[in-house]
Protein backbone atom coordinates (compact mmCIF):
# COMPACT_ATOMS: atom_id res chain seq x y z
CA UNK A 1 0.00 0.00 0.00
CA UNK A 2 1.00 3.58 -0.69
CA UNK A 3 -0.57 4.91 2.30
CA UNK A 4 -2.86 4.97 4.47
CA UNK A 5 -6.33 7.19 4.92
CA UNK A 6 -8.51 8.40 7.88
CA UNK A 7 -11.62 7.07 5.86
CA UNK A 8 -10.61 3.76 3.98
CA UNK A 9 -13.09 2.48 1.21
CA UNK A 10 -14.29 -1.12 -0.09
CA UNK A 11 -14.06 -2.02 -3.76
CA UNK A 12 -17.77 -1.91 -4.07
CA UNK A 13 -17.49 1.97 -3.12
CA UNK A 14 -14.08 2.62 -5.07
CA UNK A 15 -15.80 0.72 -8.16
CA UNK A 16 -18.98 2.87 -8.48
CA UNK A 17 -17.11 6.07 -7.93
CA UNK A 18 -14.75 5.48 -10.67
CA UNK A 19 -17.93 3.56 -13.00
CA UNK A 20 -20.85 6.22 -12.42
CA UNK A 21 -19.44 10.37 -13.48
CA UNK A 22 -22.44 11.51 -11.27
CA UNK A 23 -21.49 10.52 -8.61
CA UNK A 24 -17.98 11.16 -8.62
CA UNK A 25 -18.60 15.14 -9.22
CA UNK A 26 -21.27 15.09 -6.94
CA UNK A 27 -20.70 18.74 -4.39
CA UNK A 28 -18.80 19.78 -6.67
CA UNK A 29 -20.39 22.76 -7.40
CA UNK A 30 -20.43 23.67 -3.43
CA UNK A 31 -17.11 22.88 -3.29
CA UNK A 32 -16.50 26.16 -6.31
CA UNK A 33 -19.22 28.47 -4.45
CA UNK A 34 -17.30 27.56 -1.19
CA UNK A 35 -13.64 28.63 -3.07
CA UNK A 36 -15.28 31.55 -4.79
CA UNK A 37 -16.23 32.92 -1.29
CA UNK A 38 -12.98 32.48 0.14
CA UNK A 39 -11.40 34.59 -2.38
CA UNK A 40 -14.24 37.38 -2.83
CA UNK A 41 -13.39 37.82 0.91
CA UNK A 42 -9.55 37.63 0.08
CA UNK A 43 -9.90 40.29 -2.52
CA UNK A 44 -12.03 42.63 -0.25
CA UNK A 45 -9.73 42.36 2.74
CA UNK A 46 -6.82 43.16 0.34
CA UNK A 47 -8.89 46.36 -1.55
CA UNK A 48 -9.52 47.02 2.30
CA UNK A 49 -6.08 46.91 3.44
CA UNK A 50 -4.87 48.71 0.06
CA UNK A 51 -7.72 51.13 0.64
CA UNK A 52 -6.41 51.82 4.22
CA UNK A 53 -2.81 52.05 3.20
CA UNK A 54 -3.27 54.71 0.73
CA UNK A 55 -5.65 56.29 3.00
CA UNK A 56 -2.76 56.58 5.96
CA UNK A 57 -0.63 58.10 3.18
CA UNK A 58 -2.58 60.29 1.79
CA UNK A 59 -3.38 61.43 5.44
CA UNK A 60 0.68 62.17 6.39
CA UNK A 61 0.57 64.17 3.23
CA UNK A 62 -2.27 66.48 3.86
CA UNK A 63 -0.99 66.98 7.46
CA UNK A 64 2.23 68.33 5.98
CA UNK A 65 1.13 69.95 3.17
CA UNK A 66 -1.21 71.88 5.08
CA UNK A 67 1.92 73.40 7.15
CA UNK A 68 2.58 75.10 3.84
CA UNK A 69 -1.05 76.68 3.01
CA UNK A 70 -1.99 80.09 4.07
CA UNK A 71 -3.35 80.20 7.86
CA UNK A 72 -7.23 81.07 8.45
CA UNK A 73 -5.81 84.37 9.02
CA UNK A 74 -3.93 85.53 6.66
CA UNK A 75 -6.99 84.18 4.49
CA UNK A 76 -9.43 86.61 6.43
CA UNK A 77 -7.17 89.28 6.92
CA UNK A 78 -4.90 89.04 3.71
CA UNK A 79 -1.56 91.19 4.79
CA UNK A 80 -1.71 94.26 2.36
CA UNK A 81 1.51 95.89 1.64
CA UNK A 82 1.82 98.73 3.34
CA UNK A 83 3.96 102.26 2.26
CA UNK A 84 6.33 103.65 4.18
CA UNK A 85 6.31 107.66 4.75
CA UNK A 86 9.26 110.23 4.99
CA UNK A 87 9.01 113.38 6.74
CA UNK A 88 10.66 116.66 6.74
CA UNK A 89 12.26 117.61 10.27
CA UNK A 90 9.14 119.91 10.49
CA UNK A 91 6.72 117.11 9.79
CA UNK A 92 5.59 117.57 6.08
CA UNK A 93 5.34 114.26 4.66
CA UNK A 94 8.12 114.18 1.77
CA UNK A 95 7.71 110.89 0.21
CA UNK A 96 6.30 107.65 0.05
CA UNK A 97 7.96 104.35 -0.66
CA UNK A 98 5.70 101.33 -2.20
CA UNK A 99 6.92 97.81 -3.47
CA UNK A 100 4.53 98.34 -6.30
CA UNK A 101 2.56 100.73 -8.31
CA UNK A 102 -0.89 100.10 -7.17
CA UNK A 103 -3.92 102.16 -6.72
CA UNK A 104 -7.05 100.01 -4.83
CA UNK A 105 -10.26 100.33 -7.19
CA UNK A 106 -13.63 98.94 -5.52
CA UNK A 107 -15.17 96.50 -7.44
CA UNK A 108 -18.56 99.29 -7.94
CA UNK A 109 -16.04 101.38 -9.77
CA UNK A 110 -14.20 99.21 -12.14
CA UNK A 111 -15.37 99.07 -15.56
CA UNK A 112 -18.01 96.81 -17.24
CA UNK A 113 -15.83 95.95 -19.72
CA UNK A 114 -13.10 94.93 -17.99
CA UNK A 115 -15.18 92.90 -15.30
CA UNK A 116 -16.78 91.28 -18.63
CA UNK A 117 -13.79 90.33 -20.27
CA UNK A 118 -12.06 88.95 -17.30
CA UNK A 119 -15.08 86.55 -16.71
CA UNK A 120 -15.39 85.36 -20.40
CA UNK A 121 -11.49 85.30 -21.00
CA UNK A 122 -10.52 83.42 -17.59
CA UNK A 123 -13.25 81.52 -16.18
CA UNK A 124 -16.83 81.76 -17.78
CA UNK A 125 -18.07 79.13 -15.00
CA UNK A 126 -16.89 81.84 -12.29
CA UNK A 127 -20.27 82.16 -10.27
CA UNK A 128 -21.29 78.83 -10.83
CA UNK A 129 -18.44 76.55 -9.21
CA UNK A 130 -17.21 76.73 -5.64
CA UNK A 131 -13.25 77.31 -6.35
CA UNK A 132 -12.58 74.82 -8.60
CA UNK A 133 -14.17 74.21 -12.02
CA UNK A 134 -14.11 70.93 -11.92
CA UNK A 135 -15.18 70.47 -16.16
CA UNK A 136 -12.53 72.23 -16.83
CA UNK A 137 -9.87 70.51 -14.38
CA UNK A 138 -10.72 66.59 -15.54
CA UNK A 139 -9.89 68.21 -19.28
CA UNK A 140 -6.81 68.62 -18.69
CA UNK A 141 -5.00 65.39 -19.35
CA UNK A 142 -6.63 65.31 -22.38
CA UNK A 143 -5.45 69.01 -23.14
CA UNK A 144 -2.01 68.37 -22.17
CA UNK A 145 -1.95 65.15 -23.93
CA UNK A 146 -3.29 67.31 -27.30
CA UNK A 147 -0.06 69.42 -26.40
CA UNK A 148 -2.19 72.20 -25.05
CA UNK A 149 -0.65 74.45 -22.03
CA UNK A 150 -3.79 75.42 -20.47
CA UNK A 151 -3.93 75.85 -16.94
CA UNK A 152 -7.07 75.01 -16.31
CA UNK A 153 -7.39 77.36 -12.67
CA UNK A 154 -10.39 79.55 -11.71
CA UNK A 155 -10.22 83.10 -11.17
CA UNK A 156 -9.99 81.90 -7.22
CA UNK A 157 -7.09 79.72 -7.63
CA UNK A 158 -5.36 82.66 -9.65
CA UNK A 159 -5.81 85.11 -6.97
CA UNK A 160 -4.80 82.48 -4.45
CA UNK A 161 -1.62 82.39 -6.29
CA UNK A 162 -1.31 86.27 -6.26
CA UNK A 163 -2.12 86.42 -2.82
CA UNK A 164 -0.04 84.04 -1.11
CA UNK A 165 3.42 83.30 -2.29
CA UNK A 166 3.32 80.50 -0.21
CA UNK A 167 1.30 78.62 -3.04
CA UNK A 168 3.93 79.65 -5.38
CA UNK A 169 3.92 79.04 -9.07
CA UNK A 170 6.20 75.54 -9.94
CA UNK A 171 4.26 73.24 -12.42
CA UNK A 172 3.88 70.44 -10.16
CA UNK A 173 0.90 68.33 -8.55
CA UNK A 174 1.87 69.60 -4.97
CA UNK A 175 1.43 72.81 -5.57
CA UNK A 176 -1.94 72.53 -7.66
CA UNK A 177 -2.93 70.89 -4.75
CA UNK A 178 -2.72 73.89 -2.71
CA UNK A 179 -3.87 76.25 -5.27
CA UNK A 180 -6.92 74.15 -5.36
CA UNK A 181 -7.52 73.69 -1.27
CA UNK A 182 -6.61 77.42 -1.01
CA UNK A 183 -9.57 78.95 -3.89
CA UNK A 184 -11.84 76.58 -1.96
CA UNK A 185 -11.25 78.21 1.24
CA UNK A 186 -11.35 81.71 -0.03
CA UNK A 187 -14.84 80.79 -1.90
CA UNK A 188 -15.91 79.99 2.19
CA UNK A 189 -14.22 83.38 3.51
CA UNK A 190 -15.49 85.84 0.34
CA UNK A 191 -18.41 86.66 -1.48
CA UNK A 192 -17.97 86.22 -5.54
CA UNK A 193 -17.74 89.99 -5.76
CA UNK A 194 -15.15 90.09 -3.12
CA UNK A 195 -12.59 87.65 -5.12
CA UNK A 196 -13.66 89.62 -8.76
CA UNK A 197 -12.04 93.12 -6.58
CA UNK A 198 -9.13 91.36 -4.97
CA UNK A 199 -8.67 89.51 -8.05
CA UNK A 200 -8.24 92.82 -10.28
CA UNK A 201 -6.37 95.05 -7.19
CA UNK A 202 -3.45 91.87 -6.77
CA UNK A 203 -3.19 90.92 -10.63
CA UNK A 204 0.76 91.92 -12.08
CA UNK A 205 1.71 93.61 -14.98
CA UNK A 206 5.12 95.09 -16.57
CA UNK A 207 6.31 98.14 -15.20
CA UNK A 208 5.52 96.97 -11.62
CA UNK A 209 1.95 97.95 -12.49
CA UNK A 210 -0.09 95.94 -10.04
CA UNK A 211 -4.00 96.10 -10.59
CA UNK A 212 -6.15 97.28 -13.40
CA UNK A 213 -5.89 100.79 -12.21
CA UNK A 214 -2.38 100.80 -12.25
CA UNK A 215 -2.37 98.82 -15.45
CA UNK A 216 -4.74 101.65 -17.14
CA UNK A 217 -2.32 104.42 -15.91
CA UNK A 218 0.88 103.19 -17.01
CA UNK A 219 -0.09 101.87 -20.43
CA UNK A 220 -2.76 104.54 -21.35
CA UNK A 221 -1.91 106.75 -18.96
CA UNK A 222 -6.10 106.96 -17.86
CA UNK A 223 -8.08 106.14 -15.21
CA UNK A 224 -9.45 102.24 -16.11
CA UNK A 225 -13.09 103.13 -15.97
CA UNK A 226 -12.12 105.41 -19.02
CA UNK A 227 -10.83 102.11 -21.28
CA UNK A 228 -12.42 101.52 -24.22
CA UNK A 229 -13.74 98.58 -24.86
CA UNK A 230 -10.63 97.49 -26.73
CA UNK A 231 -8.26 99.03 -24.20
CA UNK A 232 -10.12 96.28 -21.92
CA UNK A 233 -9.72 93.54 -23.67
CA UNK A 234 -5.93 94.04 -24.43
CA UNK A 235 -5.68 94.63 -20.66
CA UNK A 236 -7.36 91.16 -19.77
CA UNK A 237 -5.53 89.44 -22.44
CA UNK A 238 -2.20 90.17 -21.22
CA UNK A 239 -2.89 88.51 -18.05
CA UNK A 240 -2.12 85.12 -19.89
CA UNK A 241 1.40 86.40 -19.89
CA UNK A 242 2.03 90.06 -19.50
CA UNK A 243 5.98 90.09 -20.55
CA UNK A 244 4.50 88.45 -24.22
CA UNK A 245 1.93 90.10 -24.63
CA UNK A 246 3.33 93.63 -24.21
CA UNK A 247 2.20 96.18 -26.33
CA UNK A 248 5.23 98.50 -25.58
CA UNK A 249 7.58 97.00 -27.96
CA UNK A 250 6.83 97.56 -31.47
CA UNK A 251 7.51 93.68 -32.42
CA UNK A 252 4.95 92.22 -29.47
CA UNK A 253 2.11 94.44 -31.26
CA UNK A 254 0.77 91.68 -33.70
CA UNK A 255 0.05 89.08 -31.10
CA UNK A 256 -1.25 91.56 -28.85
CA UNK A 257 -3.86 92.61 -31.28
CA UNK A 258 -4.84 88.54 -32.04
CA UNK A 259 -4.74 88.30 -28.24
CA UNK A 260 -6.97 91.16 -28.05
CA UNK A 261 -9.21 90.43 -30.68
CA UNK A 262 -9.32 86.47 -28.82
CA UNK A 263 -11.07 87.77 -25.96
CA UNK A 264 -13.18 90.41 -28.11
CA UNK A 265 -14.70 87.26 -29.91
CA UNK A 266 -14.84 85.10 -26.15
CA UNK A 267 -16.90 87.83 -24.84
CA UNK A 268 -19.25 87.87 -27.92
CA UNK A 269 -19.38 83.86 -26.92
CA UNK A 270 -20.95 84.63 -23.00
CA UNK A 271 -23.21 87.33 -24.98
CA UNK A 272 -21.42 90.31 -23.07
CA UNK A 273 -21.06 92.17 -26.57
CA UNK A 274 -23.01 92.46 -29.51
CA UNK A 275 -20.89 91.23 -32.68
CA UNK A 276 -20.82 94.50 -34.27
CA UNK A 277 -19.52 95.65 -31.12
CA UNK A 278 -16.82 93.38 -31.23
CA UNK A 279 -15.88 94.24 -34.77
CA UNK A 280 -15.39 97.99 -33.98
CA UNK A 281 -12.63 97.36 -31.29
CA UNK A 282 -10.87 95.14 -33.67
CA UNK A 283 -10.58 98.27 -36.04
CA UNK A 284 -9.13 100.17 -33.32
CA UNK A 285 -5.34 100.45 -33.46
CA UNK A 286 -3.33 99.81 -30.45
CA UNK A 287 -1.70 103.28 -28.98
CA UNK A 288 0.24 103.19 -25.81
CA UNK A 289 1.21 105.80 -23.59
CA UNK A 290 3.62 103.63 -21.34
CA UNK A 291 4.12 105.87 -17.94
CA UNK A 292 5.89 104.82 -15.13
CA UNK A 293 5.55 105.38 -11.78
CA UNK A 294 8.44 106.52 -9.47
CA UNK A 295 8.12 106.39 -5.61
CA UNK A 296 5.57 109.89 -4.52
CA UNK A 297 7.65 112.17 -3.82
CA UNK A 298 5.79 116.00 -2.60
CA UNK A 299 8.74 117.52 -2.98
CA UNK A 300 12.69 117.37 -2.35
CA UNK A 301 12.56 114.44 -5.28
CA UNK A 302 16.08 114.27 -5.16
CA UNK A 303 16.67 114.15 -1.43
CA UNK A 304 14.02 111.57 -1.07
CA UNK A 305 15.26 108.62 -3.48
CA UNK A 306 19.33 109.60 -1.59
CA UNK A 307 17.21 108.68 1.83
CA UNK A 308 15.41 105.92 -0.50
CA UNK A 309 18.92 104.02 -1.17
CA UNK A 310 20.58 104.66 2.27
CA UNK A 311 17.25 103.34 3.76
CA UNK A 312 17.43 100.15 1.39
CA UNK A 313 21.02 99.38 3.22
CA UNK A 314 19.95 100.26 6.59
CA UNK A 315 16.57 97.75 6.11
CA UNK A 316 18.82 94.64 5.69
CA UNK A 317 20.38 94.65 8.79
CA UNK A 318 17.50 95.54 10.82
CA UNK A 319 14.77 93.26 9.50
CA UNK A 320 12.61 95.58 8.02
CA UNK A 321 10.95 95.93 4.22
CA UNK A 322 10.68 99.94 3.59
CA UNK A 323 8.15 98.73 0.92
CA UNK A 324 5.70 96.96 3.18
CA UNK A 325 6.30 97.67 6.42
CA UNK A 326 4.88 101.12 6.52
CA UNK A 327 7.53 102.54 8.75
CA UNK A 328 7.43 106.36 9.40
CA UNK A 329 11.27 107.75 8.69
CA UNK A 330 11.95 111.39 10.02
CA UNK A 331 14.86 113.43 7.67
CA UNK A 332 16.76 116.16 8.42
CA UNK A 333 15.18 118.64 6.21
CA UNK A 334 13.58 121.85 6.87
CA UNK A 335 10.58 122.01 4.38
CA UNK A 336 10.90 126.03 4.42
CA UNK A 337 14.51 125.95 3.61
CA UNK A 338 13.73 123.53 1.39
CA UNK A 339 11.07 125.59 -0.21
CA UNK A 340 13.65 128.60 -1.01
CA UNK A 341 16.59 126.58 -1.97
CA UNK A 342 14.34 125.23 -4.70
CA UNK A 343 13.14 128.75 -5.65
CA UNK A 344 16.74 129.93 -5.61
CA UNK A 345 17.77 127.65 -8.08
CA UNK A 346 15.36 127.79 -10.25
CA UNK A 347 15.98 131.42 -10.60
CA UNK A 348 19.46 130.87 -11.14
CA UNK A 349 19.37 128.09 -13.04
CA UNK A 350 16.46 130.09 -15.67
CA UNK A 351 19.30 132.69 -15.85
CA UNK A 352 22.01 130.39 -16.45
CA UNK A 353 20.06 129.25 -19.37
CA UNK A 354 19.03 131.93 -20.94
CA UNK A 355 22.55 132.96 -21.40
CA UNK A 356 23.46 128.87 -22.79
CA UNK A 357 20.73 129.58 -25.31
CA UNK A 358 22.04 133.24 -26.72
CA UNK A 359 25.42 131.94 -26.54
CA UNK A 360 24.49 128.26 -28.42
CA UNK A 361 21.41 129.11 -31.17
CA UNK A 362 19.30 126.92 -32.67
CA UNK A 363 21.46 127.49 -36.37
CA UNK A 364 25.25 126.57 -34.30
CA UNK A 365 23.49 123.61 -32.44
CA UNK A 366 22.45 121.84 -35.94
CA UNK A 367 26.11 122.55 -37.43
CA UNK A 368 27.57 120.90 -34.33
CA UNK A 369 29.77 118.22 -35.63
CA UNK A 370 28.05 116.69 -32.59
CA UNK A 371 24.81 116.29 -33.93
CA UNK A 372 24.75 112.87 -35.47
CA UNK A 373 25.74 111.31 -32.53
CA UNK A 374 23.14 113.42 -30.29
CA UNK A 375 20.35 111.90 -33.10
CA UNK A 376 21.64 108.58 -32.66
CA UNK A 377 20.87 108.92 -28.77
CA UNK A 378 18.02 108.84 -29.13
CA UNK A 379 15.25 106.24 -28.81
CA UNK A 380 13.26 107.95 -31.95
CA UNK A 381 16.65 107.25 -33.83
CA UNK A 382 16.60 103.62 -32.71
CA UNK A 383 13.16 103.10 -34.06
CA UNK A 384 13.26 104.68 -37.25
CA UNK A 385 16.40 102.81 -37.93
CA UNK A 386 14.25 99.75 -38.20
CA UNK A 387 11.95 101.28 -40.80
CA UNK A 388 14.08 103.47 -42.68
CA UNK A 389 17.82 102.38 -42.15
CA UNK A 390 20.71 104.47 -40.91
CA UNK A 391 20.86 107.20 -42.99
CA UNK A 392 16.90 107.66 -43.65
CA UNK A 393 16.49 107.89 -39.95
CA UNK A 394 18.66 110.96 -39.61
CA UNK A 395 17.55 112.03 -42.77
CA UNK A 396 13.73 112.29 -41.10
CA UNK A 397 14.60 113.20 -38.12
CA UNK A 398 16.74 116.16 -39.08
CA UNK A 399 13.70 117.43 -41.05
CA UNK A 400 11.34 116.94 -38.03
CA UNK A 401 11.62 120.45 -36.22
CA UNK A 402 9.67 119.21 -33.16
CA UNK A 403 12.41 116.78 -32.51
CA UNK A 404 15.08 119.09 -33.32
CA UNK A 405 13.79 121.32 -30.84
CA UNK A 406 13.58 118.98 -28.57
CA UNK A 407 16.88 117.79 -28.48
CA UNK A 408 18.56 120.82 -28.48
CA UNK A 409 16.94 121.55 -25.00
CA UNK A 410 17.78 118.40 -24.00
CA UNK A 411 21.96 118.67 -25.07
CA UNK A 412 21.72 122.64 -24.23
CA UNK A 413 20.20 121.95 -20.54
CA UNK A 414 21.63 123.93 -17.96
CA UNK A 415 21.73 121.52 -14.61
CA UNK A 416 22.96 122.74 -10.79
CA UNK A 417 22.92 121.48 -7.67
CA UNK A 418 22.47 123.08 -4.30
CA UNK A 419 23.20 121.79 -0.77
CA UNK A 420 22.69 123.10 2.90
CA UNK A 421 24.39 121.35 5.93
CA UNK A 422 24.28 122.46 9.51
CA UNK A 423 28.10 122.89 10.39
CA UNK A 424 27.04 122.44 13.94
CA UNK A 425 25.46 118.76 13.30
CA UNK A 426 26.14 117.35 10.10
CA UNK A 427 22.12 117.43 9.58
CA UNK A 428 21.54 118.23 5.79
CA UNK A 429 18.56 120.66 5.82
CA UNK A 430 18.51 121.43 2.09
CA UNK A 431 18.83 119.38 -0.79
CA UNK A 432 18.39 120.09 -4.42
CA UNK A 433 19.68 117.40 -6.99
CA UNK A 434 18.41 119.06 -10.15
CA UNK A 435 16.25 121.78 -11.89
CA UNK A 436 13.44 119.14 -13.19
CA UNK A 437 13.32 115.62 -11.47
CA UNK A 438 10.17 114.62 -14.09
CA UNK A 439 12.54 115.38 -16.69
CA UNK A 440 16.39 114.19 -14.97
CA UNK A 441 16.62 112.36 -12.58
CA UNK A 442 20.29 111.88 -11.85
CA UNK A 443 21.23 113.56 -8.80
CA UNK A 444 24.02 116.62 -9.29
CA UNK A 445 24.47 116.67 -5.28
CA UNK A 446 25.34 112.97 -4.49
CA UNK A 447 26.45 111.63 -7.77
CA UNK A 448 27.64 113.73 -10.17
CA UNK A 449 31.29 114.87 -10.07
CA UNK A 450 32.67 117.42 -11.10
CA UNK A 451 35.86 118.90 -10.95
CA UNK A 452 35.81 121.70 -7.54
CA UNK A 453 38.46 124.26 -9.27
CA UNK A 454 39.59 127.08 -6.60
CA UNK A 455 37.01 125.36 -3.91
CA UNK A 456 39.96 123.20 -3.29
CA UNK A 457 42.29 125.13 -2.69
CA UNK A 458 41.37 125.70 1.38
CA UNK A 459 42.63 122.15 1.87
CA UNK A 460 45.65 123.05 0.36
CA UNK A 461 46.31 126.00 2.27
CA UNK A 462 44.74 124.64 5.83
CA UNK A 463 47.37 121.60 5.20
CA UNK A 464 50.55 124.26 4.73
CA UNK A 465 49.55 126.05 7.98
CA UNK A 466 49.13 122.66 9.78
CA UNK A 467 52.60 122.04 8.95
CA UNK A 468 54.17 125.02 9.78
CA UNK A 469 53.25 127.39 7.31
CA UNK A 470 52.29 130.63 8.58
CA UNK A 471 49.56 133.31 7.74
CA UNK A 472 52.44 135.50 6.16
CA UNK A 473 54.68 132.99 4.97
CA UNK A 474 55.26 134.52 1.08
CA UNK A 475 55.49 133.36 -2.24
CA UNK A 476 56.12 135.19 -5.69
CA UNK A 477 52.90 135.60 -7.59
CA UNK A 478 54.72 134.63 -11.17
CA UNK A 479 54.20 131.77 -13.81
CA UNK A 480 57.38 129.99 -11.85
CA UNK A 481 58.51 126.55 -13.54
CA UNK A 482 58.28 124.35 -11.17
CA UNK A 483 59.38 120.44 -10.60
CA UNK A 484 57.46 118.90 -8.50
CA UNK A 485 56.82 115.16 -7.54
CA UNK A 486 54.66 113.96 -9.95
CA UNK A 487 53.69 116.63 -11.81
CA UNK A 488 57.54 117.15 -14.23
CA UNK A 489 57.88 120.57 -15.45
CA UNK A 490 54.64 122.79 -14.49
CA UNK A 491 53.98 126.37 -15.11
CA UNK A 492 50.44 127.35 -14.25
CA UNK A 493 49.14 130.57 -14.36
CA UNK A 494 46.33 132.70 -12.56
CA UNK A 495 43.31 133.49 -14.57
CA UNK A 496 43.29 136.50 -17.12
CA UNK A 497 46.98 136.90 -16.13
CA UNK A 498 51.15 135.53 -15.46
CA UNK A 499 50.93 137.76 -12.26
CA UNK A 500 51.71 140.82 -10.45
CA UNK A 501 55.38 139.69 -9.62
CA UNK A 502 55.16 140.73 -5.88
CA UNK A 503 55.62 138.42 -3.36
CA UNK A 504 52.45 137.58 -1.69
CA UNK A 505 51.49 136.26 2.10
CA UNK A 506 50.00 133.11 1.82
CA UNK A 507 46.64 134.89 3.60
CA UNK A 508 45.99 137.09 0.90
CA UNK A 509 47.11 134.36 -1.73
CA UNK A 510 43.95 132.56 -0.88
CA UNK A 511 41.64 135.44 -0.56
CA UNK A 512 42.29 136.50 -3.97
CA UNK A 513 42.71 132.50 -5.60
CA UNK A 514 46.16 132.86 -6.70
CA UNK A 515 47.00 130.09 -9.06
CA UNK A 516 50.77 130.91 -9.03
CA UNK A 517 51.48 130.57 -4.94
CA UNK A 518 48.55 128.00 -4.20
CA UNK A 519 50.94 125.86 -7.09
CA UNK A 520 54.39 126.70 -5.22
CA UNK A 521 52.54 126.09 -1.97
CA UNK A 522 51.42 122.99 -3.27
CA UNK A 523 54.81 121.37 -4.31
CA UNK A 524 56.46 122.44 -1.07
CA UNK A 525 53.44 120.75 1.42
CA UNK A 526 53.05 117.38 -0.96
CA UNK A 527 50.31 116.16 -2.85
CA UNK A 528 49.87 113.42 -0.53
CA UNK A 529 49.56 115.84 2.26
CA UNK A 530 46.57 117.58 0.85
CA UNK A 531 44.83 114.96 -0.62
CA UNK A 532 44.94 112.87 2.70
CA UNK A 533 43.80 116.14 4.65
CA UNK A 534 40.87 116.53 2.21
CA UNK A 535 40.03 112.97 2.95
CA UNK A 536 40.24 113.43 6.57
CA UNK A 537 37.73 116.36 6.47
CA UNK A 538 35.09 113.96 4.24
CA UNK A 539 36.16 114.20 0.68
CA UNK A 540 36.74 110.68 0.90
CA UNK A 541 34.91 108.45 -1.52
CA UNK A 542 35.94 110.29 -4.55
CA UNK A 543 39.75 110.29 -3.40
CA UNK A 544 39.68 106.57 -2.06
CA UNK A 545 41.52 105.12 -5.37
CA UNK A 546 42.72 108.59 -6.75
CA UNK A 547 46.61 108.62 -7.24
CA UNK A 548 47.66 112.37 -5.64
CA UNK A 549 49.00 114.92 -7.82
CA UNK A 550 49.98 118.64 -7.46
CA UNK A 551 47.81 119.82 -10.31
CA UNK A 552 44.51 118.99 -7.89
CA UNK A 553 45.82 121.57 -5.85
CA UNK A 554 44.24 123.83 -8.67
CA UNK A 555 41.17 121.45 -8.18
CA UNK A 556 41.57 118.99 -11.06
CA UNK A 557 40.07 115.95 -8.91
CA UNK A 558 36.49 114.97 -9.25
CA UNK A 559 34.28 115.34 -6.46
CA UNK A 560 30.60 115.05 -5.38
CA UNK A 561 28.94 118.19 -4.25
CA UNK A 562 28.03 116.52 -1.04
CA UNK A 563 31.31 115.65 -0.50
CA UNK A 564 32.92 119.39 -0.57
CA UNK A 565 29.89 120.49 1.35
CA UNK A 566 30.51 118.20 3.96
CA UNK A 567 33.76 118.69 4.10
CA UNK A 568 33.32 122.61 4.11
CA UNK A 569 31.34 122.17 7.21
CA UNK A 570 34.89 121.60 9.41
CA UNK A 571 35.73 124.70 8.73
CA UNK A 572 32.65 126.16 10.03
CA UNK A 573 32.92 124.35 12.80
CA UNK A 574 36.20 124.60 14.13
CA UNK A 575 38.00 121.65 12.90
CA UNK A 576 35.19 119.21 13.79
CA UNK A 577 34.05 117.10 11.44
CA UNK A 578 30.36 115.81 11.31
CA UNK A 579 29.13 113.61 8.50
CA UNK A 580 26.50 114.80 6.98
CA UNK A 581 22.70 112.99 8.20
CA UNK A 582 19.56 112.56 6.45
CA UNK A 583 17.95 110.87 9.43
CA UNK A 584 17.51 112.28 12.96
Amino acid sequence: MWGSSPTEYTQDELRRYFNDPERRHLGSEARQKERIQQLALLGVASVAGFIAFCSLIVTIFMIFMVNDLPSLDDLQNPKINLASIVYSQDGKEMARYIKANRKWVELESVSPYVRKALIATEDKRFFDHWGIDLQSTLSLPFKWAQGKSQGGSTITQQLARNMYEEIGRAKTFTRKLKEMMTAIELERNYTKDEIIELYLNTTAYMYDAHGIEAAASTYFNKSQKDLSLAESALLVGMLQNPFLYNPAREDRLEICTRRRNTVLDLMVEQGFIKPDEAATAKEETIQVNIQRITPQSNFAPYFAEYVRQWLDEWSKDKGYNIYTDGLRIITTLDSQMQEAAEQASDKQGTFLQGIANSEHPKSRFENSRDLTEFIKESQHYRTFKKQFGEEGALEKLRKDTAFMDSLKTTKTRIELGLIAIDPNNGFIRAWVGGRDFSIDQYDHVAIAKRQPGSTFKPFVYATAWENGFGLDYKFIDAAVTLNCEGAGRWQPKNSGSRGSGAYVPLKSALIKSLNTVTAQLACKVGSRKFVKYAQDLGVNESYKKVIPSPAMALGTGEVTLLEMAQAYTSFASGGILHLARSEE
